[in-house]
Order: structure tokens, then sequence, then C-alpha cells
């Protein structure tokens, strides 16, 4: 799957909807990378973007890409990681 990074610590859910129920004990932690196993889209955008719904790899729990709330509604909270910014060589 493709690697994204947290931009801010997001809350992890049960589910690819924003009406998914929350984990209380799991969250992608700011600057985190996580791997992201399925990747689904929302079909209403949110500020005239298309939500993107991101399953963790190894796990059941899903994060979005675009926030839903607060400071963050409808702003990137996930971001891809390319592979070639992953820092200088040795």
């Amino acid at each position: 799957g493709d690697q994204w990074r947290a931009l801010t610590k997001i809350k992890v859910r049960e589910g690819p909807s924003i009406n998914a129920a929350q984990y209380l004990d799991k969250v992608v932690n700011k600057d985190e990378i996580f791997v992201a196993a399925e990747e689904r889209r929302a079909k209403v955008p949110t500020e005239g973007k298309h939500r993107r719904y991101l399953r963790i790899a190894g796990t059941k729990g899903w994060v979005f890409d675009l926030g839903v709330a607060g400071a963050w509604y409808g702003k990137p909270v996930a971001e891809p990681v390319y592979e070639d910014e992953e820092g200088p060589e040795d």
C-alpha cells in the first residue's frame, strides 16, 4: 500500500465513514507514517474535495485525509509520502 504521514493527531475509526465510531485507544500521532492497505473515496465532497478513507495496514482501523472538525475541517490531516522524499542516502 501507499505510505501516508499524519499532519496532526488523527483518531482511528472502525469504518470508512466520518460517522463510524472512534477507537478510544487508537490514534495516529503527528508525523507518524502509516501504510494504507485500502483506500476509498467519499461520494460527497467536503469543501470541494473528496475525502479519502484509508485503512491502516494490519488493522481494521480507518483514518481519513481531510479533517472533520474544528480548525482542521476540510483541510488535509494526512499526506502521501513519496519515496524520493525519505531523506538523503548514506
